[in-house]
């Protein structure tokens, strides 16, 4: 659990060349995308406008055939 009281996601680009979703927390407060591509990790926060009302929404590319688009409704 998010101690700071966020919606957590995590993605993972794995070994296959495949983005993953690999864990996910669901805590009131602001949203985060963690995403790790070869070791090195990005975190995304989402805080505009009220918690359990905010769509938030990330495209992630790879240089392959592979796109993940992950849409997240908080709360």
């Amino acid at each position: 659990m998010d101690v700071l009281g966020m919606d957590t996601v995590d993605i993972n680009y794995n070994d296959d060349g495949i983005w993953e979703i690999t864990n996910t927390q669901i805590v009131k407060g602001d949203d985060i995308f963690r995403v790790t591509r070869d070791g090195e990790t990005t975190t995304h926060t989402f805080s505009e406008g009220e918690y359990g009302e905010r769509v938030n929404m990330l495209n992630l590319e790879s240089t392959d055939e592979h796109t993940l688009g992950v849409y997240h409704i908080s709360g």
